[in-house]
């Protein structure tokens, strides 16, 4: 399948989260709390979230510091739905990122890694990040702490 047929997939009122901080309903405020406080500790300014949603990592990020956020995802929706919320945020998927080498600081990749056939994919992420990449999945059934290796 596609990336951009996996949400039309889905149909057409799924958007993931739809509220600010709704990781916290799904169990997952632990998660975006490391992620958050990972980019702050290493002092990221490059902020490149495929698989963005509506753009929640972004509403963890600002309570730590500054720096340049762009959101990617293949769902429609969730895009327009970031953008009005004032986020940098475009249609895309980790298939072709158009970006040069080494282009971000640090890419997180959060719940994307189980929508995908294979790894491949994974390359870009790797490609465009300068100094970090984040991958992470949710696995409902585990309840250890998050924390970013």
């Amino acid at each position: 399948m596609r990336p951009e047929d996996y949400w039309i997939a889905r149909g057409e009122d799924v958007i993931g989260l739809d509220v600010l901080r709704d990781g916290e309903q799904a169990r997952q405020a632990a998660t975006y709390q490391a992620i958050a406080e990972a980019i702050n500790d290493w002092a990221i300014f490059e902020v490149l979230d495929v698989g963005c949603n509506i753009g929640a990592l972004y509403d963890w990020l600002v309570a730590f510091s500054k720096f340049d956020y762009l959101g990617i995802d293949t769902n429609i929706q969730a895009i327009q739905i970031a953008r009005k919320r004032g986020l940098y945020a475009g249609i895309g998927n980790l298939c072709y990122l158009p970006y040069s080498d080494r282009f971000f600081d640090c890419v997180v990749v959060k719940d994307v890694i189980e929508h995908l056939e294979n790894i491949e994919p994974l390359r870009e992420a790797f490609r465009v990040a300068a100094e970090y990449a984040i991958l992470s999945t949710y696995l409902p059934w585990h309840d250890a702490p998050s924390r970013i290796v």
